[in-house]
């Protein structure tokens, strides 16, 4: 059992990829000011919330159909719809 752990150990050694300090100095990293990072945070809860606002709105007029034409069914109902209806 110890043998195969350590065939496993030393697979998993030989896949891990050593980076020098010299490797990571020559690597150039853009710093982005804070203030734009909140901006473009910003930007992407507004647009979250202008989609949510949509889909709020097309819900809101929907059911307020739906209560309408429930309304004028139940009242009215029969009277637009007796040429349809066969009575034998």
């Amino acid at each position: 059992m110890n043998d195969t752990m350590v065939d496993i150990f030393s697979s998993m050694n030989e896949d891990i990829e050593v980076i020098t300090d010299d490797e990571v100095q020559n690597e150039q990293t853009e710093i982005i000011p804070i203030d734009q990072l909140l901006n473009q945070t910003n930007e992407k809860i507004e647009k979250k919330e202008k989609k949510k606002d949509k889909v709020l709105m097309i819900q809101i007029i929907l059911l307020v159909t739906w209560a309408i034409l429930t309304a004028v069914i139940y009242f009215f109902g029969y009277d637009f719809f007796e040429p349809f209806i066969k009575v034998k």
